[in-house]
Parts: C-alpha cells; sequence; structure tokens
C-alpha cells in the first residue's frame, strides 16, 4: 500500500505501508479517497515543525502526511457505522490507546509511529486506514471531498485572510498568541495589515512580538481598541467576547475553532457577533461531540468554507506538489491529494 511519507526533511515520498489488519471490535478499515494538507504540514517538509520541537524523523516510522481525510467504510467492526458508508477523519483526535498520548488531553498524542501532524495519531496520507470508529464522522454523499477535508482551524483561517476578509492597510486584533495565532499574525503582516496580539500571558505576548505583531497587549489594555478585524484564536472560548468587544460597529469578527458557540462559555454568542459578519472557521474541538456538530454544520451550507485556491493532485504527484509547496511560503494553493488510485 503506497502512502505519501517523509523520511527526510524535504524529501516527502511515496512509501510502501503492510495492508492494516481486519478491524475488530469498534474499529473501522477505510478506503481513503483525499486528505487533505495543513500549512502545518507544508511547514514539516521545510523542517519548521521537528527544529520547533526538536524531533527528528525515524526512517523506520516515517512521518505520514495527511492531516484530515475523507474515505468509505470498507469493513466495519462497529455497530454504529454501515459498510460503504462515506466518513470524514480528523488528525485533531489522538488513539487514546497508545503510551504516547497525554491524560485527558483528546486531541494530543506524542506518538510520531506513522503520525500525520504536530499532535494527534494516525496520518490518512495512505490508501486505507484502520482507525477507532470514534475517529470517524458521517458525511452525505453530496458533500464534496475537498469541502470535508477543510477541518483545520489554522488552514481554513488562513484561508478566509487570504481570500480577501482582511485588506492591506486594515487592523487585525489576534487574541490568542499559541502557534495557531502566530501563524496568523504572520499571514497579516505579509498581506500588510497592522496586527494587535492580545494574550494574557507576557512569554506568549513576546513571541507574537517576533512572529511580526505591530503591538502585544494584555486583555485589561484592550479597550477602547476599535479594530477593523478580531480573529479569536485562543484555545479558551470564553475569550470569545473580547473579540467582539475590540471591533468597531463595522468590524468583522471570525471564529477560530468555535463550532457556532456550542461548545463557547456564553449563552449566545450570536447577539455579540452579526450573523453576516461571523464565519465558522474549522473546529478545534477537544471532544468527538463538538467536531460531529462543526461537521453538522457545513453539511448545511450556512457557512463560509470555500477553499481559496484548491490544487488536485493524485497521489503519484504528492511527493513533487509538497515540495512546491514548501518551497513557496505561503503556499500558492491548497492541496488536496487524490488516493483512489493509491489501493
Amino acid at each position: 500500500m503506497l502512502a505519501v511519507g517523509m523520511r527526510e526533511v524535504n524529501q516527502p515520498e511515496l512509501i510502501e505501508l503492510p495492508e492494516p489488519p481486519m478491524p475488530s471490535t469498534d474499529e473501522l478499515l477505510i478506503d481513503m479517497e483525499m486528505v487533505a494538507l495543513s500549512i502545518a504540514e507544508v511547514r514539516a517538509v521545510r523542517g519548521d515543525r521537528f527544529r520547533h520541537f526538536g524531533q527528528k524523523i525515524d526512517p523506520s516510522d516515517p512521518f505520514i502526511f495527511g492531516f484530515a481525510g475523507v474515505g468509505r467504510i470498507r469493513k466495519s467492526g462497529s455497530p454504529s457505522f454501515a459498510e460503504g458508508g462515506r466518513v470524514i477523519l480528523s488528525g485533531l483526535v489522538s488513539c487514546g490507546k497508545c503510551s504516547h498520548c497525554k491524560r485527558g488531553l483528546e486531541n494530543h498524542c506524542e506518538q510520531m509511529r506513522l503520525a500525520g501532524i504536530d499532535v494527534g495519531c494516525p496520518g490518512y496520507g495512505r490508501g486505507q486506514v484502520l482507525v477507532p470508529a470514534r475517529l470517524a464522522h458521517r458525511i452525505p454523499d453530496t458533500f464534496s471531498p475537498e469541502k470535508a477535508c477543510v477541518v483545520s482551524e489554522v488552514a481554513t483561517g488562513v484561508h478566509a485572510l487570504r481570500r480577501g476578509r482582511l485588506k492591506a492597510g486594515e487592523s487585525l486584533g489576534v487574541i490568542g498568541s499559541g502557534r495557531h495565532g502566530r501563524q496568523v499574525i504572520r499571514l497579516a503582516r505579509r498581506m500588510g495589515c497592522r496586527v494587535v496580539a492580545i494574550d494574557p500571558q507576557e512569554s506568549s505576548r513576546e513571541l507574537a512580538l517576533l512572529a511580526g505583531a505591530h503591538e502585544a497587549i494584555g486583555p485589561a489594555s484592550a479597550s477602547g481598541l476599535d479594530l477593523d478585524c478580531a480573529i479569536h484564536a485562543n484555545s479558551d472560548e470564553s475569550s470569545l467576547a473580547l473579540a467582539c468587544n475590540v471591533t468597531g460597529p463595522q468590524g468583522r469578527v471570525i471564529l477560530l475553532g468555535t463550532p457556532a458557540g456550542k461548545d463557547v462559555e456564553l449563552p449566545d454568542p450570536y447577539a455579540l457577533v452579526s450573523l453576516p459578519e461571523r464565519e465558522l472557521i474549522g473546529t478545534d474541538s477537544k471532544t468527538a461531540e463538538g467536531f460531529r456538530v462543526a461537521i453538522e454544520i457545513m453539511s448545511t451550507g450556512e457557512e463560509n468554507w470555500e477553499v481559496w485556491n484548491p490544487r488536485r493532485v493524485p497521489i503519484q504527484e504528492a511527493p513533487q506538489a509538497l515540495k512546491t509547496a514548501a518551497q513557496s511560503w505561503p503556499p500558492s494553493h491548497d492541496l488536496f491529494i487524490d488516493l483512489s488510485g493509491s489501493r
């Protein structure tokens, strides 16, 4: 079985993997149709991921790409899933079984074996995957694979900015200066925007300045701001109110990883964000239920999940496409890999 992987930094390749076994109870064997590559995975080709975490690639346990994927169930060991049904898989959740999974954190796993992203296992860039049934989420056949794959809050946040939600000369508030927020800061600076990072942690504010923010302040200093746009890039959902308060009457608020307010610690987030200006961008939900809700919302067509500049390539062309994407920064295309011919 072919997989899109990497044994050496900047050398993506097609790797032969053994066929997975038949599923046991509450497991699914899935024929993968397509995977989406997040911006973090393109960074991995460049070596950024491994420099940041101090990790090295073990040639015997190669890095396998595929942040999110769509496929059909070949064999089901779960009474909740019928064979032949289409599902979406997300790297946001870990296997929950291996010794590398962090206790109490559903989406954090330090497992490097066949890993596809910074956290989470496994990578989906291979012809077939065997996963716990709880990692799969049903999607209708009418839902395009490209749209289904766009579930990374970082990648879709980048889409939102690049397709014109923010313009040169405008002011942007980034609520939260973690790795997601800093990626948005770097992109917004390249777009010619004035960026204000807002984070309660001094160390995070220092990192935001290093990432290119013009100003980095704490929440207490944010009152009175009248920004054109604010991006909620914080894992603390209750800070959504701050994103709304720092924008003016005509300002826009982009929610990064907050599925329709259903896991937000606010009674009515819709009252804070006017519906025409609200965008749901991906989901960073810590629970399978939160992710399921986001997929349901995507299926309704009520949110703008437009992919800015898609490029769909067969698996044979994927290694070169990955290298090309890593050479131009930010990537000029949103890359999807067709796995249907890999089996």
